[in-house]
């Protein structure tokens, strides 16, 4: 027989044109890419896999910690110089001057503010509105500057030398910390708020009149002081001698 009944007949796909074929393909592979679109994967549209976000210089200064702020300046500061000897420091301030001293002195143990052995220094000036005393160094992170406990006005009298007891002075300056910070006394008397002209008299708002340094008077003062390092109960004292100077005689 030429041709089973049954057979199929079956065409090859070699031998058949391919152009429709391949222009199917070609929209059936744009259709799936438009709708899976790999190239979303990881990218912006994602959020489940999108990186976190770098931040930028402006988002790391308002996101950083405050900047810590620069050490206060106390205008009415000064430093004990370093050494192993003791000084009296003294702040003298006008509206023409403005001085700062070191005063080296000799501390002996004494008796009290009129033994003959206190040792004595002379400061010329009667624009002193601090004083202080500083002592040597004795160790890291041990304060050097004494506080003053008392001040006594010396009196002459004829029956001789008499005390006036003025109290403990105001403190001055501000606790900064440090070392050797020195710490400044003002007059045993207390501020005088800046009189107003309006009334001629202290004005009670300081917010507009601000207070003012007084200076300490002309004259003998018995200071007791310590330190930090002396033990328990321990007083020391020193005369300071404050003198008008010569410019200031002179109406300088």
């Amino acid at each position: 027989m030429d041709q089973e009944p049954y057979a199929v007949h079956v065409e090859s796909t070699f031998d058949r044109p391919r152009g429709p074929s391949i222009v199917v393909g070609v929209i059936v592979a744009g259709v799936l890419l438009a709708l899976l679109k790999p190239w979303s994967y990881g990218g912006s549209d994602a959020p489940e896999t999108r990186s976190p976000a770098r931040p930028s210089a402006a988002a790391g200064v308002v996101t950083s910690a405050a900047p810590t702020p620069s050490p206060q300046v106390d205008p009415n500061g000064m430093l004990c110089l370093g050494g192993d000897v003791e000084q009296v420091v003294a702040y003298e301030h006008s509206a023409k001057v403005e001085v700062r001293n070191w005063i080296a002195v000799n501390d002996v143990p004494v008796t009290g503010p009129l033994d003959p052995l206190v040792s004595q220094i002379k400061i010329f000036s009667s624009r002193v509105v601090g004083l202080g005393i500083c002592g040597p160094y004795v160790g890291v992170g041990v304060p050097v500057a004494g506080r003053i406990l008392d001040v006594q006005l010396i009196v002459k009298t004829p029956e001789g030398p008499q005390t006036k007891d003025l109290g403990r002075p105001r403190q001055l300056t501000l606790e900064l910390g440090g070392q050797d910070a020195a710490v400044l006394y003002g007059s045993p008397q207390e501020l005088v708020a800046a009189p107003d002209p309006a009334v001629g008299a202290a004005s009670p708002s300081p917010d507009t009149n601000p207070p003012t340094l007084r200076a300490w008077s002309t004259g003998t003062y018995a200071v007791a002081f310590a330190f930090a390092a002396d033990p328990p109960g321990v007083v020391r004292w020193l005369r300071i001698d404050l003198v008008a100077g010569a410019g200031e005689l002179a109406g300088e």
